[in-house]
């Protein structure tokens, strides 16, 4: 299995490379850097990729927030404070090749808090799940371009029907097997609930990241469930694709393909750059404020615990 997980990445960071060396001809052969220089696109853009950053870093601050609730469903002794800032510190670490690096770190921190191995890797698993299917059904309108050619009624009745019998499998495991009670000795279900409509809502945020730095005239005219539906899926693209740290190049080829036709190459081409910009800056956000939360946290309980 090992040897498996290792092709996989290698075979993601060939891609992931690849990738990047498509989009950096596509730059050289569209003529983007000289068009951006001359006429001075670049500090135009500034603002628009400090309003992203600041949208996407919320974006990151919702997705610690749905963690911790989905630690709600299995846990009900988890502290929000120290499992946010965790989040929001360890969620920088998929940039780091591999790709699996945050949630060891996610493991490793929350199990000092107390948490169980159990708790902690389903909670993984509930977070890759409920991600996966929010995306997919975010990204539903282009699921032709996938090779996938189902309705996109019938991909959401799919995917909600996943959801459910996930949940029912689980629950009568937990009732009816006495090794998965042992481990499992807390699920409850409304919280799964409400850190799906938090998935959502971090969608929702990622379209209005990709918005923000959209070209002017398409970002007035185009309908914001197709940003959202962009941006769904090319984090998706990016995900799946083991080994390609934060899914660097791969995103931006789906980018450039699902955007194409929508403005010109240069355009494209330069909000996806954008997009990668705010994304990694609103990371680095999201890791500054997840260390600050952490410092005063341990600084309020030691200056509690002194006599």
């Amino acid at each position: 299995m090992s040897g498996v997980k290792k092709k996989l990445r290698l075979a993601g960071s060939v891609l992931s490379i690849a990738c990047l060396a498509w989009i950096a001809w596509r730059f050289y052969s569209e003529g983007v850097l000289e068009q951006l220089s001359a006429n001075g696109a670049f500090y135009r853009e500034r603002w628009s990729v400090a309003r992203a950053m600041a949208t996407y870093s919320l974006a990151v601050g919702v997705l610690a927030f749905a963690w911790a609730t989905l630690q709600r469903v299995f846990v009900s002794h988890a502290r929000m404070g120290p499992t946010v800032s965790t989040y929001l510190v360890t969620q920088a670490y998929k940039y780091v090749p591999g790709g699996i690096l945050q949630y060891v770190g996610r493991h490793v921190a929350l199990r000092k808090q107390g948490l169980t191995h159990a708790s902690l890797a389903l909670c993984a698993f509930a977070e890759v799940a409920c991600l996966t299917a929010v995306a997919s059904a975010a990204s539903a309108s282009f699921a032709a371009r996938f090779g996938i050619l189902l309705p996109p009624v019938a991909i959401y009745a799919s995917i909600l029907s996943f959801v459910c019998l996930a949940v029912i499998t689980l629950g009568v495991m937990r009732l009816r097997v006495n090794w998965v009670r042992q481990r499992l000795p807390t699920f409850h279900a409304g919280w799964l609930v409400m850190a799906l409509g938090l998935y959502v809502v971090f969608f929702l945020l990622m379209g209005l990241t990709l918005l923000a730095v959209a070209p002017s005239e398409q970002a007035t005219r185009t309908p914001f469930a197709t940003w959202t539906a962009v941006a769904a899926a090319s984090w998706m693209a990016g995900f799946v694709v083991i080994g390609a740290p934060a899914g660097l190049g791969v995103r931006e080829a789906v980018f450039v393909t699902l955007l194409s036709g929508m403005a010109s190459q240069p355009a494209i081409l330069l909000t996806a750059m954008c997009f990668r910009l705010a994304t990694f800056g609103g990371d680095v956000t999201a890791y500054v404020a997840g260390m600050l939360w952490a410092a005063f946290t341990r600084r309020d309980g030691g200056a509690a615990a002194d006599p």
